[in-house]
């Protein structure tokens, strides 16, 4: 608050000496402040990154400079959330490791969350084709993390 009354204070104070400075100098000031905002160091070390950060980094770039910073930011927010989700979830994976007559016994690697669930339906359709009194047993010591749907998921595995 004293922050903000500061500030307040020095643009009520300060505004009529604004028109003092000549427009070629807050142009100088304005192209200056633009320049150092754009990180164009930053560019120069795209080689470094994965492929899907730098996709993301020049297409929020590239609207910015297009459209404006609010479309820029929303849609570079959203390309991150789907780009985090899809590798998240190529990052579980579900090992068979054995059967034991009736019983298939499967251990599951990673975060099982909405968007690895399809990993899981070769566990329901081998529950579905198994013999009647089969059992699935599910090692879930391996997880990282499990969420609600993927929760539903496994227990689509049971009859």
């Amino acid at each position: 608050m004293i922050h903000s009354a500061l500030i307040a204070a020095v643009v009520l104070v300060a505004a009529p000496l604004a028109l003092l400075v000549p427009l070629s100098v807050l142009a100088g000031i304005l192209f200056f402040t633009a320049w150092n905002m754009g990180e164009w160091r930053e560019f120069a070390h795209l080689k470094k990154y994965s492929t899907h950060y730098r996709v993301l980094m020049l297409g929020t770039f590239a609207l910015t400079v297009v459209f404006d910073l609010t479309v820029a930011v929303q849609v570079g927010l959203v390309a991150a959330c789907v780009l985090f989700i899809q590798k998240m979830s190529s990052l579980f994976s579900v090992e068979l490791v054995g059967r034991e007559g009736p019983v298939l016994r499967y251990r599951l690697y990673g975060s099982l969350f909405f968007g690895a669930t399809a990993k899981v339906d070769p566990m329901v359709q081998a529950v579905e084709n198994a013999p009647e009194g089969g059992e699935v047993v599910l090692d879930a010591l391996h997880l990282v993390h499990l969420d609600t749907s993927g929760l539903d998921s496994c227990a689509s595995c049971t009859r």
